[in-house]
């Protein structure tokens, strides 16, 4: 999987753009992991990211920062 696939598991309604703006914005995306706060590797650190944005944009219909 691609990281814009794995991001757009998260936010299926987003457009690639905002995918883009979401991975390189709110994520260790490409090596800013925090590793093990996040997880161990940087896979799981990336999810771990993607899924603490999704569920505040599920739960307020915002991102943690505006796009």
């Amino acid at each position: 999987m691609t990281v814009l696939e794995v991001a757009h598991s998260f936010f299926p309604e987003f457009s690639q753009d905002e995918l883009e703006a979401v991975i390189w914005g709110l994520t260790g995306f490409p090596e800013f992991w925090r590793i093990p706060e996040d997880g161990n590797t940087p896979g799981e650190c990336f999810r771990r990211q993607l899924n603490h944005a999704a569920v505040q944009y599920r739960h307020t219909g915002k991102l943690p920062w505006p796009l």
